[in-house]
């Protein structure tokens, strides 16, 4: 595991780099421009590419949050509406 010095801060070579410019991620590539905005990178260079996660904002979160709610209770509705039809079809059938 190697580490590279620059000046008070040090690269793991481990760590996970990112574009600087777009927050791709650049994992086991070589060197030379991002595939995903063609930026240029080194990827030993801090100038170049980062190590903290690309920022995700608030209002993504909160849309994921509304999409799996919204599935979830579609899902408890389906099965709702359901149970409630075969027992309306079972009261049926019995009188």
């Amino acid at each position: 595991m190697g580490l590279i010095k620059f000046g008070k801060q040090r690269l793991d070579r481990s760590q996970e780099v990112y574009c600087r410019s777009c927050g791709y991620l650049l994992a086991h590539l070589p060197g030379g421009r991002c595939p995903e905005c063609g930026a240029r990178f080194d990827p030993d260079d801090l100038q170049t590419v980062t190590i903290d996660p690309p920022f995700i904002s608030p209002l993504a979160g909160r849309i994921a949050w509304l999409c799996k709610a919204t599935l979830i209770y579609g899902l408890v509705g389906i099965i709702l509406l359901g149970i409630v039809a075969a027992i309306v079809v079972f009261l049926r059938n019995i009188s």
